[in-house]
């Protein structure tokens, strides 16, 4: 076996036992077999000597190689002065060789041009280190049938080509052209023949494989004809439909060359267009007359009226097959190919914009911002988006201004719908509390603006007591908590801080939070129950707190909140008793046990207005004297001295109500 030369470079480091010696020269005795050394100076006898400075050889010494795959040398090592034993340095080959890692072919719909890339045709070198320094070449032994390899250029220009590297087709700048329609048919199949070479390697011939189909689905084409491009029309007017855009003749190539010549192409439309109306001369396209044929269409063409409605697009779908000229034209059970024609409608700016928008208002609290959105004002044109609806401010807010999410400290005089409705326009109060308006123009560009006036209604900041209860503090007991139950309050401004303050000190006890006496208290003492009402006087039966209520925006002021003392007794409710008939009350009907027990009195009972109907007596002694009982005691009661006389006229009713007042008091305690 012989092998074409090739190079490899080697390095030698020689260590010196004393360090004063710094130069070494290395001596060749012997060369390799079919090889050569290229560098270093010649000596006697042939010998070829390498300077080592600094423990290192001074120059790259290179080693040619070829013919067997093994070798060597002997050298010997010297400083001039001492001379080490000689060495036998080997050499072993290894041969360069190519491998086709891909070939997979190439599919390809007629009459197109695609590139062959790392994916389709890749080849390697078995030297791993060094193969991204490898140029690969392929070499065309034999060219394709149906088509042609070019190269793209950098100025989209073509140029045939023969011999390409990897790179190229690494980089898709090599491509097969479909060319030869006539005798492709349906499908077909195409090659080329290659080497590859990297010196001194070679590989081949090979075999790359193409497939030419109308059944190839690539990337971007949605048809299996010559032809559906679809076609563009302006809104309202009409386009010609011609072979360029639809051409449906590739269906003949299923069949024998013999047979096509007694076919036609038929198509059928299955689907009429949404918003237009397809014509073949005069006559119009409908569910009753569908058909129409290549000749047709390659002669006359067919015309697409769009009915000029605003829509930007629409299609046909329509079925196509090759029918034989001696049969009737009628749609088979298979054998045919359904598409779809798509028509992109060029919009005709003959629509002016129209407000949508019922009520030109906006609602904004004092001193806040809030976005003006699509809800506030909306202008929509059939012919324009939102991006070409322009607004101009004419005249400015009078209680703020207007400005752009990205500026909100920024006036802006001109947005657009799009604006609008992606959030991006603001209006920002100025803290005034009037109402304002500003006055605007918007227009598509092409139209007279319309004129409008922007409505800026101011909610005041407010604060409003949502709970008002009056406090109830049981007879005897002197602290009592007032929560969020008895007094509450809610504000629409920005600060949720609520802050309450006495205006007029209490007149029988005091506030306190943790024991201690405040005049001011925040809504969160409330809700936490931290603040109590302490009563210092006993013998009062009610107090007052006057407060305010403040915020940083805003405040309420002249509130008040009654305390009252509860007194602990229990009276009968709905007591009924005969008229002219002595009634005796009972604890059952009139209870102050629980305040005596309390107290360690005997509480008493003092009638500031006595009965209406009849008279509360008081039995004296054991006898049957009685006596008015303006004041009387729960003993009273509970002896049985307490006696309540009606006398009540009952002429024509059935029942009268009646009632007594009183003042009930213990030892140091009254209500």
């Amino acid at each position: 076996m012989h092998f074409r030369p090739s190079l490899m470079f080697f390095s030698l480091c020689v260590l010196a036992v004393f360090d004063l010696v710094n130069q070494v020269t290395v001596l060749m005795h012997s060369y390799i077999d079919r090889g050569h050394f290229a560098g270093g100076s010649g000596g006697r006898d042939g010998e070829r000597g390498w300077l080592l400075q600094n423990n290192q050889i001074d120059q790259s010494v290179i080693s040619s190689f070829e013919g067997a795959l093994s070798g060597g040398f002997n050298f010997q090592v010297t400083d001039g002065l001492n001379f080490a034993p000689r060495q036998i340095f080997s050499i072993t080959a290894r041969a360069l060789i190519i491998n086709l890692e891909v070939n997979k072919g190439l599919s390809i719909f007629p009459g197109s041009r695609k590139p062959l890339s790392s994916h389709d045709l890749r080849a390697v070198t078995n030297d791993v280190d060094s193969a991204g320094n490898r140029t690969i070449t392929f070499t065309v032994v034999s060219s394709p049938r149906l088509g042609r390899l070019v190269r793209v250029n950098s100025d989209n220009s073509t140029e045939d080509v023969s011999v390409f590297t990897q790179k190229l087709v690494s980089e898709q700048l090599i491509f097969y052209q479909h060319v030869d329609w006539e005798n492709t048919g349906w499908t077909a199949e195409d090659s080329f023949m290659f080497t590859a070479s990297s010196p001194p390697a070679v590989l081949g011939p090979e075999d790359f494989h193409i497939t030419i189909s109308y059944e190839i689905n690539e990337p971007g084409r949605q048809s299996r004809l010559l032809a559906n491009t679809g076609a563009v029309v302006k809104e309202g007017n009409k386009v010609l439909i011609d072979r360029s855009k639809l051409d449906a003749s590739n269906l003949l190539f299923k069949l024998p060359k013999s047979q096509r010549f007694s076919y036609e192409i038929l198509f059928q439309v299955t689907s009429l267009p949404h918003h237009g109306t397809i014509m073949v001369g005069e006559r119009n396209i409908t569910k009753r007359k569908p058909n129409f044929s290549q000749y047709i269409i390659n002669k006359f063409g067919l015309t697409y009226l769009h009915d000029d409605s605003e829509s930007l697009a629409d299609n046909f779908t329509f079925a196509v097959w090759p029918n034989p000229k001696s049969k009737s034209s009628t749609k088979p059970e298979a054998d045919f190919l359904e598409e779809m024609f798509n028509i992109t409608v060029t919009p005709v700016n003959d629509q002016a914009p129209e407000l949508k928008t019922k009520g030109l208002r906006l609602k904004v609290l004092q001193g806040d911002r809030l976005v003006l959105g699509p809800k506030n004002l909306k202008v929509e044109d059939l012919d324009s988006p939102p991006e070409e609806i322009r607004y101009m401010i004419i005249r400015n807010p009078n209680n703020g201004f207007l400005a752009m999410a990205h500026h909100l400290d920024t006036t802006v005089h001109h947005f657009t719908q799009a604006d609008i409705d992606n959030s991006q326009v603001w209006f920002i109060q100025d803290g005034s509390p009037s109402s304002g308006v500003f006055y605007f123009s918007v227009s598509d560009g092409q139209h007279r603006p319309l004129y409008k006036l922007f409505h800026l209604e101011v909610i005041p900041i407010s604060i409003t007591l949502v709970n008002l209860t009056d406090l109830l503090l049981p007879q005897g007991q002197t602290t009592i908590p007032i929560t969020s139950a008895h007094l509450s309050a809610m504000t629409n401004g920005r600060s949720p801080q609520i802050t309450y303050k006495i205006t007029r000190p209490l007149q029988h006890g005091h506030l306190l939070i943790e024991n201690q006496a405040v005049i001011s208290f925040g809504q969160e003492d409330l809700d936490s129950g931290r603040l109590s009402y302490h009563m210092t006087n006993l013998t009062a039966s009610e107090d007052q707190l006057q407060f305010s209520l403040f915020t940083s925006e805003g405040n309420l002021t002249g509130q008040t909140l009654s305390i009252r003392v509860q007194p602990l007794l229990r009276v009968m409710s709905n007591l009924t008793i005969a008229n002219h008939v002595a009634h005796q009350l009972k604890r059952k009907d009139l209870d102050a046990t629980e305040l005596a027990n309390r107290t360690n009195s005997d509480p008493k009972f003092e009638v500031t207005e006595p009965p209406v109907h009849g008279r509360l007596v008081r039995r004296v002694g054991q006898g049957t004297v009685m006596e008015d009982a303006i004041l009387f005691t729960q003993r009273d009661i509970d002896q049985g001295l307490l006696m309540l006389k009606s006398h009540a006229n009952l002429t024509g009713i059935s029942a009268l109500n009646d009632s007594f007042t009183f003042l009930l008091s213990a030892d140091h305690i009254t209500l």
